[in-house]
């Protein structure tokens, strides 16, 4: 179906065949890499449980936020505060 793509500014039509592209790219993650991951349990796009499992390593720090969606705005104060604490942990 139809899917509104906030940070696009248009309609994505969603279909069977395009989703059954994605399924062939999931792997999991590259070890030894730090990442901060940013979920949200109301993202209609993305089953943020599966992420969270996937990410679920000791490199991997992962936030699940109540509301957000699937497109997250950086620029909002809830995520600057672990953004600047993963990337500037000394400080």
């Amino acid at each position: 179906g139809k899917y509104w793509a906030e940070k696009r500014g248009k309609d994505i039509l969603v279909t069977e065949e395009k989703v059954s592209r994605y399924a062939s790219r999931t792997s999991p993650p590259t070890a030894g890499i730090e990442r901060l991951i940013f979920l949200s349990r109301d993202d209609q796009v993305l089953d943020y449980q599966l992420s969270e499992n996937a990410y679920s390593g000791a490199n991997n720090t992962v936030i699940v936020f109540d509301e957000g969606g699937h497109t997250v705005n950086l620029n909002q104060d809830r995520y600057l505060d672990p953004l600047r604490a993963f990337l500037l942990p000394s400080q």
